[in-house]
C-alpha cells in the first residue's frame, strides 16, 4: 500500500506538470492563431451544456471508489450512467431553442456539436476511477496526458487551417474518444451493465447526495459566462474565459494533494482519526502555501508575461488575471477540503456553504448588472472576476470551519500561510508604489521573502510526508 500511495504522489506531481508543460505551449500557439471573439463564442455554447448538465450531473461514477467493496457496483454503476446520458441528451437538444433565442445561430451551432462529447464523458468517468481506486495513477495520467495532446495538437491543426471555433470542436471531441477508448481497454472492463435494486438504492442516494454539492459548485461556473454573455461583447465574454483557463491550469498544475488522490487516500484511512487528522491538517497547508505562491503571481508577474507572449489583443484577458489572486487562494485548498466530505460519505455538509456562497454571488451579479453603458464593460468584468473569488472564499471558510469544530484541522494549517502571503503581498505593493521595479523583480523579491517567512515561521510543517509514514 505505501508503494502505491508513493508511486501515485509520484505521478500526480511529474504528471499534472507535464500536462501544464504541454498545455501551456500549445495553447500559447492556439490563441496566437484564434481570436479571443472564437474563444467567448465557444464559452457560451460550453456554458449552456453545463447548465443543462447541471441537473444529471449526479456522482454516481464516484461510487466505483466510494464503494468499492460493494458487489457489482461496477455494472449498476455503468447502468444508471446509461441512464444519466439518455438524460442529458433529452434536456439538451429541446434547450438548444432556448440558446438560439438568447444567443443566436452562431452559438446554438456549436452548443449542437458539442453534446455528443459531453455524454462520452459520463462513461469515461466510470472508467477512469474503476482504474484510480486502486492508485494506478500512472496509466491515468499517462492516458489524460496523450489524449490531451492529442487534442491540442487537432486544435492547433484545424486553427491554422482557419478552422476558427470548429478547431476547438474538434479537439474536444479527440481527446474524449481517446480517453474512453483507452480507459475502456485499461481497466478490462468485463462488468457488463446490472440493475440490482440494492446496490442501485446505495448508489442513487449517494449520488444524489454528492449531486447537491456539485451541482450548487457548477451553477456558479456556468452562471457567470451566462451572465457576461448578456452584459458585455462576446470578444470579452473569451477575455473572461481564457484568464480563467490560465488560472485553472494554474490550480491543477499545483493541487497535488487534491481531489482524486485525497479522495482515494482517505477513503482508506478515515477510520484511523490520528493518520486523518495529520493528512488533512498538512494537506491543507501545503495546498494553502501553493495557493498563494500562485496569487503573488498573478499579482505581480503574469499579466504582463501574458501580454509579452500572446501580444497586445489578449491584453483585456491580462487586465483580468490579478483580480482572480483572490480564486486562486480559496480554490486551491478548496479541492482538497471537499474530498474530505465527500469520502466520509456526507458531502451534503458541503451544499449549505455552496448555497450561501450562490446567494452572495447572485446578489452581488444583479448589482453588477445594472451597471449600464458601452463605457462600463470593463468595470463589469472585473467585477465579476473579483465576485467570483469571494464567493469562493466564502464556501472554503464554511468546510475549514466544521473541520475545525470537528478537531481534524489546527487554525495554524489554514490561517498562518495566508498571514504570511499577505504580508508579502503589502511588502510587493509597496515596491510596486515608491521604487516601479520590473514586473518579473518584484515577483522574485516577493517570492523570496514569502519563502523566507515560510522557512521562519512553517518550518516543521515542510517535512510531514516522510513522518507521516512513521506512525
Amino acid at each position: 500500500m505505501k508503494a502505491k500511495i508513493k508511486q501515485s504522489i509520484k505521478w500526480i506531481i511529474f504528471g499534472r506538470q507535464a500536462q501544464f508543460a504541454v498545455s501551456v505551449v500549445f495553447q500559447i500557439l492556439i490563441m496566437r492563431i484564434l481570436t479571443p471573439g472564437v474563444f467567448g463564442v465557444y464559452a457560451l455554447a460550453e456554458s449552456s451544456l453545463g447548465f443543462i448538465a447541471m441537473f444529471v450531473s449526479f456522482g454516481f461514477p464516484h461510487c466505483v471508489i466510494q464503494f468499492q467493496k460493494l458487489a457489482g457496483i461496477e455494472r449498476n454503476v455503468l447502468g444508471i450512467t446509461v441512464l444519466q446520458a439518455g438524460a442529458y441528451a433529452a434536456l439538451t437538444f429541446p434547450g438548444a431553442i432556448v440558446v438560439n433565442r438568447v444567443y443566436g445561430e452562431q452559438i446554438v451551432r456549436v452548443y449542437l456539436l458539442l453534446i455528443s462529447a459531453h455524454v462520452l464523458t459520463f462513461f469515461t468517468m466510470v472508467f477512469q476511477y474503476t482504474i484510480e481506486r486502486n492508485l494506478d495513477f500512472k496509466r491515468a495520467e499517462i492516458v489524460i496526458l496523450i489524449s490531451r495532446l492529442a487534442g491540442l495538437l487537432t486544435i492547433l491543426g484545424f486553427a491554422l487551417a482557419g478552422g476558427g471555433v470548429y478547431s476547438l470542436v474538434a479537439g474536444l471531441y479527440v481527446r474524449v474518444i481517446l480517453e474512453t477508448a483507452i480507459f475502456f481497454k485499461i481497466c478490462r472492463w468485463s462488468y457488463g451493465i446490472g440493475w440490482d435494486r440494492k446496490v442501485l438504492r446505495v448508489v442513487l442516494t449517494y449520488g444524489s447526495k454528492r449531486f447537491l454539492a456539485q451541482a450548487c459548485g457548477s451553477m456558479r461556473k456556468t452562471l457567470d459566462k451566462l451572465l457576461l454573455g448578456l452584459l458585455v461583447p462576446v470578444a470579452l465574454v473569451g477575455a473572461y474565459e481564457r484568464s480563467q483557463v490560465i488560472v485553472s491550469s494554474s490550480v491543477g498544475l499545483v493541487s497535488q494533494l487534491d481531489a482524486r488522490f485525497a479522495f482515494s487516500l482517505i477513503n482508506r484511512i478515515k477510520e484511523d482519526s490520528r493518520r486523518l487528522k495529520l493528512l488533512i491538517g498538512k494537506g491543507v497547508f501545503i495546498n494553502v502555501v501553493v495557493a498563494a505562491f500562485f496569487s503573488l503571481t498573478a499579482l505581480f508577474f503574469l499579466k504582463d508575461l501574458v501580454i509579452l507572449v500572446l501580444g497586445e489583443q489578449w491584453e483585456p484577458t491580462a487586465r483580468l488575471l490579478p483580480f482572480f489572486s483572490l480564486y486562486l487562494v480559496g480554490s486551491v485548498p478548496a479541492l482538497f477540503l471537499q474530498q474530505v466530505f465527500f469520502a466520509a460519505g456526507d458531502p451534503l455538509k458541503i451544499v449549505w456553504g455552496r448555497l450561501f456562497d450562490i446567494v452572495v454571488f447572485s446578489l452581488i451579479t444583479l448589482g453588477v448588472s445594472r451597471l449600464e453603458g458601452a463605457g462600463r464593460h470593463t468595470i463589469i468584468i472585473s467585477l465579476m472576476v473579483l465576485n467570483y473569488g469571494f464567493s469562493g472564499l466564502i464556501e472554503t471558510g464554511y468546510l475549514a470551519a466544521i473541520l475545525l469544530r470537528w478537531k481534524l484541522l489546527k487554525p495554524a494549517s489554514f490561517l498562518r500561510p495566508l498571514l504570511l502571503a499577505g504580508f508579502a503581498a503589502i511588502t510587493g505593493f509597496c515596491l510596486v508604489r515608491f521604487l516601479g521595479f520590473p514586473s518579473l523583480a518584484n515577483l522574485i523579491i516577493v517570492g523570496i521573502f514569502y519563502s523566507g517567512l515560510l522557512w521562519k515561521f512553517c518550518r516543521a510543517d515542510f517535512i510531514w510526508l516522510k513522518q507521516y509514514w512513521q506512525y
